[in-house]
Parts: structure tokens; C-alpha cells; sequence
């Protein structure tokens, strides 16, 4: 399966986050217009460090940033970042640590080093972003069942995350019923 990057929309954001959209490259003779819809969406801490590097789909330059950078953001801004940054260019395995680290930070007080003021994400959003980033991870390397089960899980947290992850299930089954299809 090849995988590409379709671009960035800074369409529903959601506090101070945005959705990259990551889609799939269309085969055979799929109608250009039904490509286009075929595009999963990760949520990113925008105004935290390497958010600028990440609108711009610089994903190198932002893991760049975090990773060398003194700063004082969250630390759970940095692992959405990193988990996003990562599984955008396809590198699941350097991904993987921040997305799970992302989640358990999600659920907890633990923050790092400052109070999330300037990048405060209510909680029951950011493990909503952590589900959905998770599942756009497992989608992406073919584990429909998991990506599903972290996309319902997402919508059913978050009121705000839920249009974006209600998209994800639709964009899953699209694939899930066109790889049906051609292997009929």
C-alpha cells in the first residue's frame, strides 16, 4: 500500500489544535474526486513547539525543534507533536512511544514542567486527540480493527474531537470496503 501526505487543513480546529490529514495514493481508476476524501486526520498541539514546522508539513524540521529544544512546553504537547510528526512521515516505530505517551498523559495531571495555560486542551479533549492519533497510527499500517475501536473511543470522549474521528470511521470503512472490493 503507498502511502502519502495530501496536505493540511486548518479546517475544524479545536482549541489550539489543528488536523493534519494524511491520505492514501489512489489506485487503479478511482475517480480523482473519491481520492480526495480518502484522508485520515492526526490532531496536533498547534501553538506548542514545532506547531509552525507542522502546519507547513515540515515533519523533519518540527521533530527537529522538539527533540533539541530546551523549551518548557508540556510535555504532553511535545509527545502529540512527536506522535503525529513521526507517523506523518510513515516512521511508525519512532511514533509508537509518543502516542502511548501522549494517551497516558492525556489521562493525568502530569503536564511537565509549567501549567498548560497558553496550550490548555481540556482533558477530555486531549485523550481524545491521543485515541485518534492512535488510531490513524494503526490505520494507516493496515490494523482496521484497532484503528476503529480507538476511533469510537475518541468520538465517544470528546463532542469536539468527534466530527474529526467520525471522519476517520468513514474514511476506514471507505478503504476497508474499496480493499473488499479489489480483492473480489
Amino acid at each position: 500500500m503507498n502511502k502519502t501526505f495530501r496536505g493540511l487543513s486548518r479546517g475544524g480546529r479545536l482549541g489550539l489544535c489543528f488536523s493534519a490529514m494524511l491520505g492514501f495514493a489512489g489506485g487503479g481508476n478511482a475517480a480523482e474526486e473519491a481520492r480526495t476524501v480518502e484522508k485520515f486526520e492526526l490532531m496536533i498541539v498547534e501553538t506548542s513547539l514545532g506547531g509552525n514546522e507542522m502546519a507547513a508539513g515540515e515533519y523533519a524540521a518540527a521533530v527537529e525543534k522538539i527533540t533539541t529544544s530546551l523549551s518548557m512546553d508540556s510535555r504532553y504537547a511535545k509527545s502529540t507533536n512527536l506522535c503525529v510528526a513521526y507517523t506523518a512521515q510513515g516512521d511508525f516505530a519512532s511514533a509508537q512511544p509518543h502516542c502511548q505517551t501522549a494517551l497516558r498523559l492525556s489521562r493525568s495531571s502530569d503536564y511537565g514542567s509549567i501549567v498548560m495555560t497558553r496550550m490548555y486542551v481540556a482533558r477530555k479533549n486531549r485523550q481524545a486527540m491521543s485515541l485518534n492519533n492512535l488510531g490513524v497510527w494503526h490505520a494507516l499500517q493496515g490494523n482496521t480493527d484497532e484503528a476503529q475501536g480507538y476511533f469510537q473511543s475518541a468520538s465517544n470522549k470528546s463532542s469536539e474531537v468527534s466530527a474529526t474521528t467520525n471522519r476517520n470511521i468513514d474514511v476506514l470503512e471507505l478503504r476497508m470496503g474499496s480493499a473488499t472490493v479489489a480483492a473480489s
